[in-house]
């Protein structure tokens, strides 16, 4: 839901090593990051 992912990315996930806030929604970059972290995760990569 839109309250479970605002609640992950508001406590810094760890596999963003920090770098991302919900802040950073609002650039290129951190939207990217994002996306990727959570394809990620969808396709069991965690590391």
């Amino acid at each position: 839901s839109a309250d479970n992912f605002y609640d992950w990315l508001k406590g810094n996930p760890y596999m963003l090593e920090g770098r991302l806030s919900f802040e950073s929604l609002t650039t290129a970059q951190g939207i990217q990051m994002v996306l990727t972290q959570l394809g990620r995760i969808q396709h069991g990569i965690l590391a």
